[in-house]
């Protein structure tokens, strides 16, 4: 009967055991859960944060990339205008160092307009003359 009754005990204080651990088990496992969830939940805001930083980053690089762009074309703008001015100062150049030579060339077609005139006016007196002479 001691036998019997100390199996019966001792399965009761067992049992009983069990149940107060399974309590604090279950306390802790929904303590560690409650204790997840706020890690997640603050978790999920710095990832929010972190995008928002995200976004604003890139629209920074955004705007860095489109005054870059701004910068390259009226870099290009200034680029042709800058050749354009080379071509016509050369032109000038050239068109101003032509001068001599132009004038040069003038009076060289007055000297043989002139001895043109000059021939062709004593072609004619001998032939007016060898005309004469001989009727």
């Amino acid at each position: 009967m001691y036998k019997q009754l100390f199996m019966i005990m001792l399965l009761l204080s067992v049992n009983l055991y069990e149940v107060k651990a399974g309590n604090t088990e279950k306390e802790k496992v929904s303590e560690r859960l409650i204790r997840v969830e706020e890690a997640v939940k603050a978790t999920n805001i710095r990832i929010d944060d972190t995008n928002k930083q995200i976004d604003l980053l890139r629209q920074d690089l955004r705007d860095y990339h489109h005054n870059m762009n701004q910068r390259f074309d009226d870099f290009n703008f200034r680029m042709l205008m800058f050749f354009l001015a080379i071509i016509a100062i050369i032109i000038w150049d050239r068109r101003s160092a032509l001068n001599p030579v132009y004038d040069k060339l003038k009076e060289l077609q007055d000297r043989v307009e002139y001895l043109w005139d000059t021939y062709q006016s004593e072609t004619k007196e001998s032939l007016q003359r060898f005309k004469t002479a001989n009727p």
